[in-house]
């Protein structure tokens, strides 16, 4: 691949830490939302539970608020679970032979464990950045010599400090919701970049050094791999092997769903034999805009029902009339020719 054509394919992303991700126009805050045992909660409890998400999604009081949902999947660690275990243990006689049997079940059982992220976008990068490391930077970088290679470009401290203040602000306030999240940390959204092409693949070893800001360049390593498309599903293809992962895309939500009586439609995803991923972004609407679009439905709606109500009363009527029978003659000639009439009528 040669440098332009990289220089093209630059990721929008320039810049994360502990609690702030830039973009090349946005800049973003990702947390850690931890997940729920809904398979042994009663009716009553998931209808709180949803009133308490709904609640505390609130607490994001932004003009036309975009949020990230993220579930990724990882390899159940069974060497640091036999670890721990080992270590709680005595060592008593015959532990040893009882620790490998049940670490050898738990990894041929291959179980994964849920990650549950929420990203919010905390507003449009100023226009110098914009500038900088948008579409005319890219441009700017496509027309440099190949010699000299990409440029890394440093995001002025000034500038992370100011989202970074929001973002400690957001934090708390979902840290004190009924979601109790948490920042998630630089390891860990390095992980998510690194995962979509590692796929089903056990994780790389950790880096030695704990590296808690990551630029342009370094983002860019995370994503070292090749994909190659099929014709239903992608194949991801890296030093450690192959793993494969197939994309099913959609645009809404469904209009009608049965709660708490039925399951929410995204649960069905985890009764599947496979790890199946999210990535879903929506629009939160302010209190005020969603009031004023539930009092213009429900003015609207009387309309509408009435006009209903008068449709289905035409064609109750007319399917009426078309069934009555011919009235009744008084004499013969005139029923015949009625029923003439009334056959050619119909014919």
């Amino acid at each position: 691949m040669s440098s332009k054509s990289k220089g093209r394919s630059r990721l929008a992303i320039r810049y994360f830490d502990d609690r702030v991700l830039l973009t090349d126009m946005h800049a973003w805050a990702y947390y850690r939302v931890p997940s729920v045992s809904y398979e042994f909660t009663t009716p009553d409890e998931r209808e709180v539970l949803a009133t308490n998400i709904t609640v505390a999604l609130a607490a994001i009081r932004m003009q036309d608020a975009e949020v990230h949902l993220r579930i990724a999947h990882r390899p159940y660690p069974a060497v640091e679970w036999a670890t721990g275990l080992d270590n709680t243990s005595d060592g008593g006689p015959g532990w040893r032979e009882y620790l490998e049997e049940i670490y050898q079940h738990v990894w041929a059982k291959d179980f994964w464990s849920k990650e549950i992220y929420l990203g919010v976008r905390l507003g449009q990068r100023s226009v110098r950045a914009q500038l900088t490391d948008g579409l005319f930077g890219n441009l700017f970088n496509n027309y440099r010599p190949a010699e000299r290679g990409p440029e890394e470009v440093t995001v002025p401290a000034g500038e992370v400090g100011k989202w970074t203040d929001q973002a400690e602000r957001l934090g708390r306030a979902l840290t004190a919701s009924a979601l109790a999240a948490r920042h998630a940390n630089s390891r860990e959204v390095a992980w998510l970049f690194r995962h979509t092409l590692m796929g089903s693949l056990s994780d790389p070893p950790p880096s030695a050094t704990r590296r808690r800001a990551w630029l342009a360049g370094e983002i860019e390593q995370l994503y070292e791999g090749a994909v190659h498309n099929g014709r239903t599903m992608l194949r991801l293809e890296q030093v450690q092997g192959d793993s494969w992962a197939a994309f099913l895309s959609f645009a809404r939500f469904p209009d009608l769903m049965s709660f708490p009586d039925g399951e929410p439609w995204l649960h069905y995803a985890d009764s599947l034999p496979f790890p199946v991923e999210v990535s879903s972004r929506m629009h939160l609407i302010p209190p005020a805009k969603a009031s004023k679009d539930v009092s213009r439905r429900l003015a609207h709606a009387p309309r509408t029902w009435t006009r209903t109500y008068a449709r289905r009363a035409r064609r109750r009527r007319s399917r009426s009339r078309s069934r009555s029978p011919p009235p009744e003659c008084s004499s013969t000639a005139s029923r015949r020719s009625g029923c003439r009439s009334s056959t050619a009528g119909t014919g």
